[in-house]
């Protein structure tokens, strides 16, 4: 799995799963597990995550795992 810097981006914006999830549309379910490192994200979610949070992707994504 790929570490990614998820949740510390979301909480750094106030947002719960919840709020994110109907921002990005994704299901809360694959939020959680993307959070926990469960599931690897695609990228489709990567770039809309990373243009949410105005950062680049290799800021979302933690390659040094």
């Amino acid at each position: 799995m790929i570490k990614n810097n998820l949740k510390e981006y979301r909480l750094k914006r106030n947002l719960t799963q919840e709020q994110l999830c109907k921002m990005i549309d994704v299901s809360q379910s694959y939020l959680s597990q993307l959070e926990n490192g469960q599931r690897n994200m695609s990228i489709a979610v990567a770039v809309k995550l990373s243009k949410l949070f105005e950062i680049a992707l290799d800021e979302l994504i933690n390659t040094r795992v």
